[in-house]
C-alpha cells in the first residue's frame, strides 16, 4: 500500500506540483481512481460533446464556498456542484477544481462555509468566479461579508449559510470532492428566490 505524506493542511505533499498540468488536460485524458492516466480520450467523441451540452441543461443552485488560505487570508469560489449528502449527521458534498484556491488550501479538519445565494446576488457570484490572486483578495470587500468564529468569510445576506468542517477530501481526476460535516446553519428570515445557473446564464429560482 502506498503511504502519502500530508502537510499541515491535510494535503498530500507535492500533490499539486505533480498534477499542476491537470487543468490543461481536462477532457483530453482519462484517469483511474489513483489518478493514473488510462490513455488518450477522443475529444471529438460525441459522448464528450453530449455530456457538456447536457450538463448545461441542468439548473443548479448557486453558492459561494469560502475558507482561508494557509496564511489566514480569505478565499472563495462560486460553485453549483454542491449538494446534500446526509441529513444524519448533516453533511454536504462540495466539488472543487484542483487549480482553485479552495482545493489547494482546504484540508481535512479545515473550516469552510457554503453560502447559498439569492436571486439578487448574481453580482457576488460573478465576483467570486476564479480570477487572479489580486482579485481573490478583493472578493470580500463588500460590507455584506463578515467572519465566523474561525475567520471564515460569511455572507450575512445569503439565503442560508452552512458552516462546515472538512471531514474528508477525495481526489477525482481534475477535482477534489470535499465531504463537509455541517456544524451550524444560519437561515435568512426574509427568504426569497434562489439564484440558479443554466446554459451560461444566471436566473431566479422561486
Amino acid at each position: 500500500m502506498e503511504h502519502r505524506t500530508l502537510d499541515d493542511r491535510g494535503l498530500v505533499a507535492g500533490e499539486f506540483d505533480e498534477w499542476s498540468f491537470l487543468p490543461d488536460l481536462a477532457g483530453k485524458v482519462a484517469f483511474d481512481d489513483d489518478l493514473r492516466v488510462l490513455g488518450d480520450v477522443d475529444v471529438d467523441c460525441p459522448a464528450t460533446h453530449d455530456f457538456d451540452r447536457a450538463s448545461l441543461q441542468r439548473a443548479g443552485g448557486v453558492t459561494v464556498v469560502t475558507s482561508t488560505d494557509k496564511g489566514g487570508a480569505p478565499i472563495g469560489m462560486t460553485a453549483t456542484a454542491v449538494c446534500s449528502l446526509s441529513a444524519t449527521p448533516p453533511t454536504l458534498l462540495v466539488c472543487a477544481n484542483r487549480s482553485g484556491a479552495i482545493a489547494r488550501n482546504l484540508g481535512c479538519g479545515g473550516h469552510f462555509c457554503v453560502n447559498l445565494l439569492s436571486a439578487e446576488q448574481a453580482d457576488i457570484a460573478r465576483v467570486c468566479v476564479g480570477g487572479s490572486s489580486q482579485r481573490e483578495n478583493n472578493k470580500f470587500d463588500d460590507a455584506q461579508w463578515s467572519q465566523d468564529d474561525f475567520g471564515i468569510p460569511s455572507l450575512t445576506t445569503a439565503l442560508a449559510r452552512f458552516h462546515c468542517v472538512a471531514a474528508d477530501r477525495i481526489p477525482i481526476a481534475t477535482h477534489i470532492l470535499f465531504v463537509g460535516r455541517v456544524n451550524s446553519v444560519c437561515l435568512n428570515e426574509n427568504g426569497g428566490a434562489a439564484l440558479a445557473y443554466r446554459e451560461g446564464k444566471y436566473l431566479s429560482l422561486a
